[in-house]
């Protein structure tokens, strides 16, 4: 097998809960929300790089550092994961035994967790005005959100806090809330019997035509497909 993608893989190898994220944005959302078992990251991604959705990742949850494994083209990005403690990097194309072994190494420090001192060292915690935002989106995402409504909470000017959010996460703050708010309505999807538009309307968006056209950019098929494909798994 060669692994010339990014996935996401959340759980054990056997009857694993597999999720993928369509780019770094989502990806960072994903290991945020779901408290992942493994992570298998490209550093190729769309919008954030591997090594930014790395960084962040572990600043909030020091724990994934041995959890994580990389693949690159690049032997020379090794030395640029060094500083945030990731070991597990496998140069493409990547083969089965060699991604196996990886897998099973990485689930066996499940069992022994690495220390948070050691596991956050490298990393920076974000601003707390950028956090109080982040905080705030994450318990408010079912509102109207304006970029004047999280610029007060983080006492900014508008201009000023798009800038320094993007600075510090990688991304705008609107791309951040919408990702969050596709995440809410893909896991309302396969949870609920809410219609979709209920579901458009409780994750904040206006529209139940912009909410289709959204889920269809991030999770590439449309909200009934999606639920569809939860119901035939379950």
């Amino acid at each position: 097998m060669v692994v010339n993608i990014a996935p996401f893989l959340f759980g054990s190898p056997s009857g694993a809960q597999i999720l993928e994220a369509a780019n770094g944005t989502e990806a960072l959302l994903s290991m945020t929300e779901t408290k992942p078992d493994l992570v298998i990251i490209d550093l190729r991604l769309p919008g954030i790089s591997g090594i930014q959705v790395c960084r962040e990742a572990l600043t909030r949850d020091p724990s994934l550092l041995s959890r994580i494994i990389v693949l690159t083209a690049y032997a020379s990005s090794a030395s640029e994961l060094a500083p945030l403690g990731i070991t597990r990097v496998l140069l493409k194309p990547v083969h089965e035994d060699s991604l196996a072994a990886a897998i099973s190494a990485a689930l066996s420090h499940l069992a022994h967790p690495v220390p948070l001192d050691a596991a956050s060292k490298g990393c920076t915690p974000l601003p707390g005005d950028v956090q109080r935002v982040i905080d705030y989106m994450e318990a408010h995402y079912g509102e109207d959100l304006s970029s004047k409504t999280l610029a007060a909470v983080a006492h900014m000017s508008v201009s000023h806090f798009i800038r320094h959010f993007r600075k510090h996460v990688g991304t705008t703050p609107n791309e951040y809330l919408a990702v969050l708010r596709i995440n809410a309505a893909s896991r309302l999807l396969r949870t609920t019997e809410l219609s979709v538009k209920e579901i458009a309307s409780a994750c904040g968006f206006q529209s139940h035509s912009h909410f289709s056209q959204l889920f269809r950019r991030y999770k590439r098929e449309s909200p009934t497909a999606w639920r569809k494909a939860g119901d035939s798994q379950g």
